[in-house]
Order: structure tokens, then C-alpha cells, then sequence
């Protein structure tokens, strides 16, 4: 793994997937709704499992995911996120959230 080569270290602590979508070309931020597209998350996922697997990282987690694609992720996940990192807003599903991270016992970490 060329980071780990760049970095001097033998593993990471933590590899996150930052976003379970792609941005359409010459797209500027943040999108706007039709200018995302989808991409195989669930394929990214077991790559990152595979990292695990593989002694290169520790824990694996995701970014701004949203209930139903966190619900669906765990679904398929052989190895469960460590970390669910959110945009924190109160008026953004919040409680919802909070209590999706309690139940699955998932760390939260917020931008």
C-alpha cells in the first residue's frame, strides 16, 4: 500500500469511507440534488474488509451515511464500522442517529 509506504507505518489505526456516493464530472461543492452519483458501496466496503483482514488497518468506519445506507451496509458487512462520523445538525436526524449508533454500539465522531 503506497500510503502506508509514504507514511512510514506498518498500519492504520483507522480508514474511513468518506461519502457513499460519487460527484458527477464538473460538479462543484457541495452538490446539488441529480449531481451525485451512486457507486458500489457495498464493494468498497469489503475491499476495506479485506485491509483488515490483511493486518494494513485496524478499524474501518464510514462518513456521512445515511440511516438506510448504514442499515444496508451492516447487512452485508462481515466486519462491523468502528466509527460512524457525521455532519452533527439537530434538525438533521438527529435523535435517529443516536440512537442507530447506540443499539449498534458504533463510535461516533462528528466534523
Amino acid at each position: 500500500m503506497n500510503t502506508l509506504n509514504e507514511l512510514q507505518l506498518d498500519y492504520l489505526d483507522l480508514y474511513l469511507t468518506h461519502w457513499p456516493f460519487r460527484l458527477k464530472d464538473r460538479v462543484s461543492r457541495p452538490p446539488k440534488a441529480g449531481e451525485v452519483s451512486d457507486f458500489d458501496y457495498e464493494g468498497v466496503w469489503r475491499e476495506m474488509e479485506k485491509l483488515v483482514t490483511d493486518k494494513l488497518v485496524r478499524d474501518i468506519g464510514v462518513c456521512n451515511f445515511t440511516v438506510k445506507k448504514r442499515n444496508k451496509l451492516l447487512d452485508i458487512a462481515h466486519i462491523m464500522p468502528s466509527v460512524c462520523q457525521v455532519r452533527w445538525r439537530c434538525t438533521l436526524d438527529g435523535e435517529m442517529t443516536k440512537c442507530w449508533r447506540l443499539v449498534r454500539r458504533i463510535a461516533s465522531t462528528s466534523q
